[in-house]
């Protein structure tokens, strides 16, 4: 790995002080007693830290939750796409009636109009005259 300083590019160990450029450092005063008084959980932070584990630990716990996040997002997406398959195929059944109903109304608009013309040729020869389904006798 490689970072930007002020100063040019650093691979990560010389970016962290572990280089060949950082062999000898200034210590500031009491901050070896500091370091030596430190609980155990604090000197693994710092430690952590120096080596950059801590960076990967909280990218890491990052990345989790994103895919956490990311997992319930397609959990979510993948039980609203089965309620619209659900909705579509109920909408393709009422359909599928639908035309069923309109092939049916035809053929009974069919039937009527045969009907019709059948009494009404019916009424003729018996000197009748259809009025829209009613028959009127004519006198002679």
């Amino acid at each position: 790995f490689f970072f930007q300083a002020e100063d040019g590019i650093r691979d990560a160990q010389e970016s962290r002080g572990l280089g060949d450029v950082y062999k000898r450092q200034v210590i500031q005063q009491g901050k070896i007693q500091k370091m030596a008084q430190m609980k155990d959980e604090d000197l693994y932070d710092l430690l952590k830290s120096i080596t950059g584990s801590k960076f990967y630990s909280e990218k890491r716990t990052e990345a989790m939750q994103l895919l956490d996040q990311s997992s319930k997002e397609k959990k979510r997406i993948s039980e609203e796409l089965n309620e619209l398959a659900r909705k579509v195929g109920s909408l393709n059944l009422e359909k599928d009636m639908f035309e069923e109903f309109e092939k049916n109304e035809l053929e009974q608009k069919a039937i009527q109009h045969t009907c019709l013309l059948y009494t009404s040729d019916a009424a003729d020869d018996l000197l009748c005259v259809d009025l829209g389904g009613r028959r009127i006798i004519k006198k002679k």
